[in-house]
C-alpha cells in the first residue's frame, strides 16, 4: 500500500522528538516542509539506488505510417530500461528496436536509400514537457505497436496526500539521518550513526529484493 507524505513526515518528526502535524497544519509548518525536502532527497536516492520492481512500467507507443518521432508520455527524466541492452519491442512484428548513436543515424539518413520500413533503431532527441522524445529509423511504413519496459521513479512529494511506493522504512531512516545532520547532535543517535544505519538498511532491502528477483543484480552506489 502506498504511504502518504503526511505519514512519513510525521514518522520522521517523532524520531526527532518533534510535534507531529495534521493535514491542515502540514502546508504551513516550516519544519515539516524541511523534513519533506529530506524525505524527497532520500526517496530519490532510494529510487536511483536499485531497480525496484515496484517502479516497473510498460509504456506503449502507437506508431503511424510516415511519422518517425514520438514522446514517451509519463517516462519522465529519470527513467531506466529494464532490458540491459535498452531495447524497445515492436510487438506487431515481434522484433527488437535497438538504440543507435545520433552520428550513425545521421550518416544512415544521408547515405542509405532506405525509405519507409518497419523501425529497427531509435535514438532520443530531446524532451517535451519533461518526457523523452524518441525518433525511430527507418520511418514506419505502417502502423506498429512499440513497447518500452522501464523503471520510472515517482515525482517528488509536494502535498500531504501525495504517495510513494518505494520502501517507506528506508525513506524514513534516510530523512531522519539528514535531519539530524542538519541540526546537529541533540542527545539521540549521532548523525553518522544514523547514516550508517540507513546505509545498512538500504543494502539489506536490496539483498532481500535480489533473493526474490535473481536477475536484478544492479546496485547503484
Amino acid at each position: 500500500m502506498s504511504t502518504t507524505a503526511l505519514i512519513v513526515v510525521n514518522n520522521v518528526l517523532q524520531r526527532l522528538r518533534e510535534s507531529t502535524v495534521t493535514s491542515a497544519t502540514f502546508p504551513t509548518n516550516t519544519y515539516a516542509q524541511l523534513v519533506l525536502k529530506f524525505v524527497n532527497d532520500t526517496k530519490r536516492e532510494v529510487e536511483d539506488a536499485y531497480n525496484w520492481t515496484s517502479l516497473r512500467q510498460t509504456k506503449t507507443l502507437n506508431l503511424a505510417s510516415g511519422t518517425a518521432t514520438y514522446t514517451i508520455t509519463g517516462a519522465g527524466q529519470r527513467f531506466r530500461f529494464i532490458d540491459p541492452m535498452n531495447r524497445m519491442w515492436n510487438t506487431t512484428n515481434k522484433t527488437g528496436i535497438y538504440p543507435i548513436r545520433d552520428s550513425v543515424l545521421q550518416e544512415w539518413k544521408q547515405i542509405n536509400s532506405v525509405n519507409n520500413q518497419y523501425p529497427s533503431w531509435y535514438r532520443f532527441q530531446g524532451e517535451g514537457s519533461g518526457d523523452p522524445i524518441v525518433e525511430f529509423y527507418p520511418t514506419p511504413d505502417a502502423t506498429y505497436t512499440v513497447t518500452a519496459e522501464l523503471y520510472i521513479p515517482e515525482p517528488d512529494l509536494t502535498l500531504y496526500s501525495d504517495t510513494f511506493i518505494v520502501p517507506v522504512g528506508l525513506v524514513e531512516q534516510g530523512a531522519y539521518a539528514r535531519a539530524e545532520a542538519e541540526r546537529g547532535e541533540d542527545g539521540g543517535l549521532q548523525s553518522s550513526e544514523s547514516w550508517q544505519l540507513y546505509q545498512f538498511e538500504l543494502s539489506t532491502y536490496i539483498a532481500r529484493s535480489n533473493e526474490r528477483n535473481g536477475e536484478e543484480l544492479v546496485w547503484y552506489v
